[in-house]
């Protein structure tokens, strides 16, 4: 079984609103999905699945289209067979990839507030997981009004694998440029991650005592989280503009 199977998860034939036989119009498609190295490697089948190794994550190639209704993504993981059919390389579909997300018009960039208000409908029945980061975010940040950018949350319009802009240097310029200065990254589940203000949470504060908080908000809201393939990390990250926009795992419980 893979890891992280999407539930609209469906073979590579059973697109309905694009022919995958042809090449041109499947490789529009393509993108990937963030998941846990160590889970990911446990499975039996990843020798045939297209993937890389990044930090502790893993980057599995996926091919995507919306629903029928429109409300969400069906799915199909990209095999090492499957570029065998159409003859192509790694470099053609990491270019191909490169090229798909700057056209990209479905992520999502978000002030807490406008975060709440776009799942208001769920917001009264809020999970524990939830409360507690925003419990830790009321802690570490005194202004959450609409208008304040020390907060952001990322994720994409169908809030399905929305953590893969966390290795998309577009995504993350923005991110930094909003908020003026380097930034702290908590994967709150596979499918968004939330963005601190290293300036701003760490003014007046031990930058070490302020990751040590972090990431106690990571710990608490993955074992809040009850399905356990919704978990990406254990760790907390640092995203360095200056120093080449580098992002690198700084923390985690021993």
């Amino acid at each position: 079984m893979l890891y992280l199977k999407n539930k609209n998860e469906i073979s590579l034939d059973s697109f309905k609103r694009f022919d995958a036989s042809n090449w041109d119009e499947l490789k529009r498609r393509i993108s990937y999905k963030l998941v846990n190295k160590k889970v990911f490697h446990a499975q039996e089948d990843v020798d045939d699945i297209v993937y890389e190794d990044c930090m502790d994550l893993s980057k599995v190639y996926i091919v995507t289209e919306v629903s029928q209704d429109r409300k969400n993504i069906i799915s199909y993981t990209l095999k090492k067979q499957d570029l065998e059919r159409f003859n192509k390389d790694r470099d053609e579909l990491y270019m191909q990839v490169y090229s798909n997300y700057l056209r990209d018009t479905d992520r999502r960039i978000r002030t807490l507030k406008e975060d709440v208000l776009a799942h208001e409908v769920l917001y009264p029945l809020m999970s524990r997981k939830q409360d507690i980061m925003l419990s830790g975010v009321n802690m570490l940040i005194e202004d959450t009004s609409d208008r304040n950018d020390n907060v952001l949350f990322v994720t994409n319009k169908y809030n399905v694998f929305g953590t893969s802009y966390m290795l998309d240097h577009s995504t993350l310029s923005e991110v930094y440029d909003r908020m003026g200065c380097d930034f702290y990254i908590i994967p709150t589940s596979v499918h968004q991650f939330m963005c601190v203000s290293r300036d701003y949470v760490t003014k007046g504060r031990d930058p070490m005592e302020v990751e040590d908080d972090l990431l106690d908000m990571l710990y608490k809201m993955n074992a809040e989280n009850k399905n356990a393939e919704d978990i990406l990390s254990y760790k907390i990250y640092l995203y360095l503009h200056d120093d080449g926009q580098i992002l690198f795992p700084i923390k985690q419980k021993l």
